[in-house]
C-alpha cells in the first residue's frame, strides 16, 4: 500500500475508534436509518469516505479502485453499517459516468449529505425490467443496494 492509502485507512481506523463500539453497532442496527447517521457525517466531513469515487470536477476527489477497497476494508473490519458501498461507491460511479446534468447530485453525494440507491435491472437481476420515465420508476427488481438508506434517490443499473 501506498502512504496515501496507509494515511486513509488510518483516518478511517481513528475515527472509528473513537465513535465506534459493540453497543453503537446495536443502536445503528435498531436506528430508523439502519446505520449511524452521526458517525457517516464524521466519516464524511472529516476523511472525504462519501467524495472518494467522484470525479474532482464535480466537487469529489477522484481516487481509484484501492482508495474504496481501503474504505471498504476498515469499514468491514468493525461491522459499520452504512451508505458507503450503495451511494458512495456504486451511485456516484454511475452518476460520473453520466456527466455534467448530474453534477449537482454528484457534489451532495460526496459531501454526504444525500444518499441514493442503486437498483439492478435486467435479466438477470430482475423479476421484470424496470421501466424509467419521466423521472418515475415502475417494475419489480430483485436486488435494491440500499434502497432502505436512500434519501430520494434510486438510480437504475441494467439493460433495459
Amino acid at each position: 500500500m501506498s502512504s496515501e492509502l496507509d494515511d486513509l485507512a488510518s483516518a478511517v481506523r481513528s475515527v472509528l475508534d473513537r465513535r465506534w463500539s459493540d453497543a453503537a453497532l446495536r443502536a445503528a442496527i435498531d436506528s430508523p436509518a439502519g446505520y449511524d447517521a452521526d458517525l457517516w457525517a464524521v466519516l464524511c466531513e472529516q476523511v472525504g469516505v462519501a467524495a472518494l469515487a467522484v470525479p474532482e470536477e464535480f466537487d469529489g476527489v477522484g481516487a481509484g479502485v484501492r482508495a474504496l477497497q481501503t474504505v471498504a476494508q476498515e469499514l468491514g473490519r468493525r461491522l459499520i453499517p452504512s451508505p458507503f458501498l450503495g451511494s458512495a461507491v456504486f451511485a456516484t460511479t454511475l452518476l460520473s459516468a453520466a456527466g455534467t446534468p448530474a453534477a449537482g447530485t454528484l457534489g451532495d453525494l460526496a459531501a454526504g449529505t444525500r444518499t441514493a440507491a442503486v437498483a439492478f435491472a435486467g435479466e438477470d437481476f430482475a423479476d421484470r425490467a424496470l421501466r424509467v420515465r419521466d423521472g418515475s420508476v415502475s417494475g419489480t427488481a430483485r436486488f435494491v443496494l440500499d434502497g432502505d438508506l436512500a434519501d430520494d434517490l434510486v438510480l437504475v443499473a441494467g439493460d433495459g
